[in-house]
Parts: structure tokens; C-alpha cells; sequence
């Protein structure tokens, strides 16, 4: 806010102290900033902005989104909005769509499992669980949002961050065991080969 405006010492001295990053820094109730401003109230009406700051107060009836309105909506629900925080891709999901779909409570992604019997794999040539993977990777975090109440911004984040280092483990263990079937494939066939 410095960069933005000019204010009188007073109020510069109030706004740091309200802004302070330790909370021991910082006024301990509204009150104590209410009778800042009071005193401070003479020299308030001198202060002078320097460059124009864009704010455009919002009408009482119009929607904001709350810190927390997590669990309040359905998957599709278009009026939840989600915190600009929360949009993104989701490694966790796209990882193991099938398997983080029931703690986030994104019941979509048990469709993940459909192509897994023999009836249903030559109809859907294996592509459902990739397909179901990209889908939860660009929309999973904003449907484990509107799905299940978070405690926090960050609690969500954190809860997803895990399940994204569990997915790349697995998806690393998977690679890893593939390649040593490939080895162990051409170790046997090159000794097939020689005899």
C-alpha cells in the first residue's frame, strides 16, 4: 500500500500497525484501531492520495465468496464459486482418479473403474480410466471443493498436495517395475536367442 498512496504520518503509523506480519505487532481489538482513528481523526481528513487506487465498492445484495463456502454445492453447481486459490490441475486425481475420487467425495471419478471388467474392456478399448484421469486433473480440485466441507483454504491444499506425491510414487513405482519386465523380457529372449 505504500506504493499506492500517500498518507499523513498518523495514519501510515495506524495502517503499518494493523498490516504488522507478527500479531504482537498489531492492535488487539478493533477498539484500540477505533480510537486510533479517532485521534487521528483531524489529521485524517488532510490525507491526501497521490496516485488513484481502483476500488469500487460492491452493492450489499451483490455475492462475495466467503473465506470457507467449501461442501456447499453440487459438482456442477455453476453459483458456488470457487476461491481463485483452489483452480488448477490436480496431480492426485489425474494420478489415481479411481482411488481419490472417495475422500474428496467426487463420486465421478469411480467411473475410472468401469473399463475394468472383461465385458465392458474391448467396448471401451481401456480409455475410460485416461479419460476420467484428464477430466479430475483440470476440474478435481474445484469439485473436492464444492464436494466436501475443508477446513481451510490451506487444509485443502495440503490434503490435495499428499495425494499428488502419492501419485507420482505410484506412477514412479509403476514405471519402474514396467521397465524391469521390459529388461527382464529382453534378458530372456536374448538368452533364448544364443542357445
Amino acid at each position: 500500500w505504500q506504493q499506492e498512496l500517500t498518507l499523513s504520518h498518523g495514519m501510515s503509523h495506524t495502517l503499518s500497525r494493523m498490516l504488522a506480519p507478527r500479531p504482537s505487532e498489531r492492535f488487539h481489538s478493533a477498539d484500540d484501531i477505533l480510537q486510533q482513528l479517532q485521534a487521528l481523526e483531524s489529521g485524517f481528513s488532510e490525507t491526501k492520495v497521490m496516485r488513484t487506487v481502483a476500488f469500487a465498492p460492491q452493492p450489499a445484495h451483490s455475492q462475495t465468496i466467503p473465506a470457507n463456502n467449501s461442501g456447499q454445492g453440487k459438482l456442477l453447481d455453476a453459483s458456488v464459486q470457487v476461491p481463485e486459490e483452489i483452480h488448477g490441475w490436480n496431480w492426485g486425481a489425474f494420478f489415481l482418479p479411481g482411488v481419490w475420487c472417495i475422500p474428496n467425495r467426487v463420486w465421478i471419478g469411480l467411473a475410472a473403474w468401469t473399463d475394468c471388467s472383461l465385458v465392458t474392456l474391448p467396448l471401451t478399448l481401456g480409455m475410460t480410466w485416461p479419460i476420467v484421469a484428464i477430466i479430475l486433473g483440470v476440474k478435481g480440485n474445484e469439485w473436492a471443493w464444492k464436494s466436501r466441507r475443508w477446513k481451510s483454504i490451506k487444509a485443502f491444499k495440503r490434503h490435495q498436495r499428499l495425494w499428488a506425491i502419492a501419485g507420482f510414487l505410484l506412477a514412479a513405482l509403476f514405471l519402474l517395475l514396467l521397465a524391469l519386465i521390459v529388461v527382464m523380457i529382453l534378458a530372456l529372449g536374448f538368452s533364448f536367442s544364443f542357445r
